[in-house]
């Protein structure tokens, strides 16, 4: 069964070039990254959480920009994205604050915050370690609760937001 995307969907490019591409699955939807027409190995992700995730590993995935009116037909695994991107801005604004939850990080425009508490605790442990790697600055411990990592999370995110 296929699905036509008609929602912006971000590009992104796998760093590591292999010979076959690179496939990964994020909770049962499976990517594929394949060459396009410049040698990048793009995906198309339209999913909210896993752009965050992908965000969060700067050492393996690259956001190239966001297909606008472009729908793309996606299978099992999605189709390369051969339409053109627009380039994605840095925003290095303060991170505002949402009173009554998580902090709200600032994320480019048209692209979604990070995962909140709630989306984290729905997700792997795996990619909560990733995210966990990534806004505190060091590795979870092996034996670290995913409750615990993302309360920790959302403190350094208050920490930031505080300035």
């Amino acid at each position: 069964m296929s699905d036509i995307i008609t929602q912006a969907t971000t590009v992104f490019e796998c760093i590591l070039k292999r010979p076959h591409g690179t496939q990964i699955d994020m909770n049962g939807t499976a990517y594929d990254f394949q060459p396009d027409e410049q040698g990048r190995h793009v995906a198309a992700v339209s999913d909210p959480r896993h752009v965050a995730v992908l965000l969060t590993i700067p050492e393996g995935y690259r956001m190239l920009g966001i297909v606008t009116g472009a729908p793309v037909k996606t299978e099992a695994k999605p189709e390369p994205v051969a339409a053109p991107v627009q380039e994605a801005k840095q925003d290095t604004a303060p991170a505002p604050t949402d009173e009554a939850s998580t902090p709200v990080v600032a994320a480019p425009p048209g692209f979604p915050a990070p995962p909140t508490a709630e989306e984290m605790m729905a997700m792997d442990a795996d990619a909560v370690r990733k995210i966990y790697a990534v806004e505190v600055g060091k590795a979870a411990g092996p034996r670290a609760k995913q409750e615990t990592m993302v309360e920790t999370i959302i403190q350094m995110r208050e920490i930031k937001a505080a300035g």
